[in-house]
This record gives C-alpha cells, structure tokens and sequence, in this order.
C-alpha cells in the first residue's frame, strides 16, 4: 500500500510536483493498464505546463482524479492510496489555478 511509501509533499514548483505525482502513481498497487492510463494524463499535464498551458494542465488533472475516484469505487485502488494521490493532485491543481 503506497500510504507507508510516502506523504503528501508539495514544494511549490508545478513541475517538480507533477514529476513526484508522476513517481507516486507509478508506485501504487494497480491494474498496469490503469496505472499507464494515470502515468499518461499526468504526463500530458507535465507538457502543457512546460508549453505554458496551465488551465489545460488542470482540466487533464481533474481527469485524473476522476479515474483515481472510479478505481477507489471499483476496489481497484486503496482508499487510503486513492486519498493520497487526490490530495496530491489537488494541491497541484491549487498552484496551477489563478
């Protein structure tokens, strides 16, 4: 379970902790097809951070919690691990937003 692997750490850069969110998902316990479709939605929101796209970075970011709220519904994510990466995601979303 990912909850003893790490806390919910934001430095206040939108790249580095999109690069930690992307890091977190890799090491939650999920289907791999799952897990690459979340690994894919923060990469492209990594990209249109880079390409100077924030509110596009946001829309791919509440994409991504909403898969993260399905595979918590379904049982195929820990509640406690789903938490963490929505709080994580949140945040991001926080430092992204006007």
């Amino acid at each position: 379970m990912l909850s003893l692997l790490f806390a919910l750490t934001i430095t206040g850069d939108p790249l580095t902790d999109l690069a930690q969110l992307r890091t977190d998902t890799q090491a939650v316990t999920l289907a791999p097809s799952y897990k690459a479709l979340l690994v894919n939605i923060v990469d492209a929101a990594i990209l249109r951070v880079q390409q100077g796209r924030p509110a596009a970075a946001v829309t791919l970011l509440r994409s991504y919690n909403n898969y993260v709220t399905k595979f918590v519904a379904s049982g195929a994510l820990s509640a406690a691990d789903g938490q963490l990466l929505l709080d994580e995601s949140n945040a991001i979303i926080g430092e992204l937003s006007p």
